[in-house]
């Protein structure tokens, strides 16, 4: 371990408690203290289990078999105690409640330091200079229960500040947010990474929004392995044509160069862009803006016309402790559109679609599904109808085996059995799961439990699916995967309404869009009129794509510029057949 290493993981594996397979394997990574680092890889491959190992979580708290040894700031993680070890190393999780141990805020961040029997004086330092430095002081005597999502990673982050660790890891911290939460709490990450005393390592899917204050990318694979180490440009530059196989989110921007690159000759890798104005200067030097000046962009129609799958007539709805979540919406679903319903934590969204399935009881004539009042329908009718996806899949599990939570709506429709295993069989094959059959689905990781939660709704095909944040803890290949099955089923002529934070994903499926503000919606139309109203935007606190961004910035200068939604559309623009690169 040299002088400026801090963190000197070597030879590391670690297998859980019944399991014949390695979370981590064979790990060797070294980290400087002042670096900001970023650990990527696919849904599984164990970044979180590396996490726990830095902080002594692993072995000290989770049961497993561990071979090879971390060192953190010239401890020993298995020889040093758990206290010791958190007063290095600090983690946020991307459930913020999972780490609470209090009711209200000034509590929960003074909790680590009680711990430790600082003085009462120190103490009440720590927690006013921590509140301070995350906006929340005014909050000190607020309950944790009465904050938004953002508020509470806030204080998350205030309880690690409080303890003042050299080391902070933030495992994707921002998974739960809107847009908005995640522009602050990306900023308060991005105004640390300037502490020099300060050593940052982020797991993070949202690569835009933080690869300019990245120093080291640590990208590892489904094995648990660390296949490449390096700068963010470096390895970046490295990984562009096997993306689809490591399964990890890049930079917009560094996609669409990729494919651009293909076009010409002599483009090093060293040269793909990272940021936006990096992207501009790389489209300008190889004169890409004036071949796509005055290009015709692609024709987006939004279904107005025919049949309504949904209808909402002037809905409101107030929730027993005096909450008033809808304020008079009125909205009508064609049958075959892709919605995204979007806004910000709070805006109502949920509440919506859970009354759009008949979950609330509300008044007659509001709610209208194919034709029919929802307040006519039995739970049964509704269900053959409608399939809902829901955000947390914990809150819709209701068997104790994967094979039998994905029959059970089969069962249900007196499906005979042995088409019910090959229709099972064959959507847990698709969804990476088949392994899975006997587990428990409350024993998956995040990522496969969101899995398993649309496989049991697509296994019946409605001809309406609702999901709410279908993507959520998803790597790029599972996200890219389960998008293209709900665009295929749309194309079929099934109607998808797509609940989510994520505005790539509404640039890029979405066929119409709604928003939604304090209960209310504030605009209803296509996804290319949204993105070009920033009046709306910044009012739901949405957050342009980066290509969007790009395209538009661009467009300032030349007007006839066309909007690239995403990296793929080049293709579309430029009117090119579609190469070996659009596997990256």
């Amino acid at each position: 371990m040299t002088e400026d290493t801090i963190i000197d993981v070597k030879n590391l594996s670690f297998w859980y408690m019944d399991s014949s397979r390695p979370a981590l394997n064979n790990v060797n990574l070294k980290i400087n203290a002042g670096e900001t680092t970023l650990i990527l890889g696919p849904s599984g491959c164990g970044k979180s289990t590396l996490a726990l190992c830095l902080n002594g979580i692993i072995p000290h708290r989770i049961q497993g078999r561990m071979e090879g040894e971390v060192i953190v700031d010239g401890m020993n993680t298995k020889e040093r105690p758990l206290h010791e070890l958190t007063q290095k190393v600090g983690i946020v999780f991307q459930d913020p409640e999972t780490q609470f141990c209090t009711l209200y805020v000034e509590d929960e961040v003074a909790f680590g330091p009680e711990n430790l029997c600082f003085p009462r004086e120190e103490i009440d330092k720590r927690v006013s200079e921590s509140l301070k430095k995350v906006h929340l002081l005014k909050y000190r005597k607020t309950r944790l229960d009465r904050l938004s999502g953002g508020e509470k990673q806030r204080v998350a982050l205030a309880s690690m500040l409080a303890m003042n660790p050299k080391i902070m890891i933030f495992d994707e911290p921002t998974s739960n947010l809107d847009p908005a939460s995640t522009v602050e709490v990306f900023s308060m990450i991005r105004e640390m990474s300037k502490d020099p005393e300060k050593t940052i390592i982020l797991i993070e899917h949202k690569v835009d929004e933080i690869i300019d204050i990245v120093d080291k990318m640590v990208v590892m694979n489904s094995e648990g392995k660390v296949v490449d180490i390096g700068p963010p440009r470096e390895i970046i530059g490295k990984i562009l044509e096997r993306v689809e196989e490591l399964g990890i989110w890049l930079p917009q921007i560094s996609k669409l160069a990729a494919m651009i690159s293909h076009r010409f000759e002599g483009i090093r890798r060293e040269r793909i862009p990272l940021t936006i104005e990096e992207g501009i200067e790389f489209l300008e030097a190889l004169d890409v803006i004036h071949k796509l000046r005055g290009k015709k962009r692609r024709e987006e129609r939004r279904i107005l016309d025919g049949e309504e799958a949904i209808l909402v007539k002037d809905l409101s709805f107030t929730y027993p402790d005096g909450t008033t979540a809808l304020k008079g919406i009125s909205l009508k679903v064609a049958k075959g559109d892709f919605l995204a319903l979007v806004g910000g934590n709070g805006s109502g969204k949920t509440t919506l679609a859970l009354c759009m399935i008949g979950a609330f009881r509300i008044p007659k004539g509001k709610v209208f599904l194919n034709g029919r009042d929802i307040t006519s329908m039995t739970r049964y009718e509704i269900a053959k109808e409608v399939g809902y996806v829901f955000q947390y899949p914990e809150h819709q599990f209701v068997e104790n085996k994967v094979y039998d939570e994905v029959a059970f709506s089969l069962r249900v429709r007196r499906v005979g059995e042995e088409e019910v295993r090959e229709r099972v069989m064959n959507i847990l094959r698709m969804f990476s799961l088949e392994r899975y059959i006997e587990a428990n689905p409350f024993s998956l990781s995040q990522g496969e439990k969101r899995r398993l939660s649309v496989a049991t709704m697509l296994v019946v095909e409605p001809d309406i699916l609702i999901l709410d944040e279908p993507t959520f803890g998803q790597d790029e290949r599972n996200s890219r995967y389960i998008m293209q099955l709900l665009r295929k089923l749309n194309d079929r002529g099934k109607t998808i309404i797509m609940i989510t934070h994520d505005m790539k994903l509404v640039a890029k499926y979405a066929k119409s869009v709604a928003v939604m503000l304090d209960g209310k919606i504030i605009y209803e139309g296509t996804v290319d009129e949204l993105f070009e109203n920033p009046q709306i935007m910044e009012r739901a606190k949405l957050l342009r794509p980066p290509l969007i961004q790009l395209s538009i910035k661009i467009r300032d200068k030349y007007p006839d510029f066309p909007i690239i939604k995403y990296p793929e559309m080049i293709y579309e623009v430029m009117n090119l057949e579609e190469s070996g690169a659009s596997k990256i």
